[in-house]
């Protein structure tokens, strides 16, 4: 496991952790299709929400080694 994995089970509720960059990348790119389509339709909490997890894993990204 690499060094950010407690702050995603904790925060984000992952079971699974993502094993390497190309997993968090897709992650990344999955949930910020999602913020823009619930941006799209006014839901701006749940946009926000999932920036803070982008956030997240961007920042475990780079814990990763």
């Amino acid at each position: 496991e690499f060094r950010a994995a407690e702050i995603l089970k904790e925060t984000m509720g992952i079971e699974e952790l993502p094993q390497n960059m190309s997993e968090i990348a897709k992650m990344i790119s999955s949930l910020t299709k999602e913020m823009k389509e619930a941006a799209k339709n006014l839901e701006f909490e749940r946009a926000a929400e999932l920036r803070d997890k982008i956030r997240k894993l961007k920042t475990a990204e780079l814990g990763l080694s």
